[in-house]
């Protein structure tokens, strides 16, 4: 019965361990998706800084951060829930997030700016939760969108 008891303590602090590697990590990086989100949502409206930082296509930010606000609190239901498995919600989150930001890089209408240090705090926020090699894809992936955006900018 002892060594039962030692086994099943054993097997919950080892549940413990591993939470605190990835579903706990996962939920703060949502509350910061959910918070700038949401920041961006209200300072295009509230503030109305269409004029002053989203010049090329106002319309077009309004809309991909209404949808990101959505996206934070799906992705925050989801966390919650823990389901999908959390691998499947990492990486989905994870390009998700890459690809909004490049979109709002767009809507901005040049590369430069406040918005590529998010995409940097994006990339490498999820890099940590992730393992070496999706790391390299995310940051990858990340990068080629914004060099086909700059291109698309350049010639546009």
């Amino acid at each position: 019965m002892d060594n039962v008891t030692h086994q099943s303590l054993e097997y919950q602090h080892n549940i413990q361990s591993s939470e605190l590697y990835t579903w706990r990590p996962l939920r703060i990086l949502n509350i910061y998706r959910v918070l700038l989100s949401i920041a961006l949502a209200i300072m295009y409206v509230l503030l109305n800084l269409d004029q002053a930082i989203f010049a090329q296509d106002p319309e077009l930010f309004l809309t991909i951060s209404y949808g990101y606000v959505l996206f934070s609190f799906l992705t925050a239901l989801a966390v919650v829930r823990r389901r999908p498995s959390f691998r499947t919600q990492l990486h989905t989150q994870a390009f998700i997030d890459s690809l909004v930001i490049c979109l709002m890089i767009f809507a901005r209408g040049s590369v430069g700016g406040t918005f590529g240090a998010l995409l940097i705090i994006a990339v490498t926020g999820n890099s940590i939760l992730m393992s070496r090699r999706m790391s390299i894809i995310l940051a990858s992936f990340s990068t080629i969108v914004l060099l086909c955006l700059q291109v698309y900018l350049f010639w546009r």
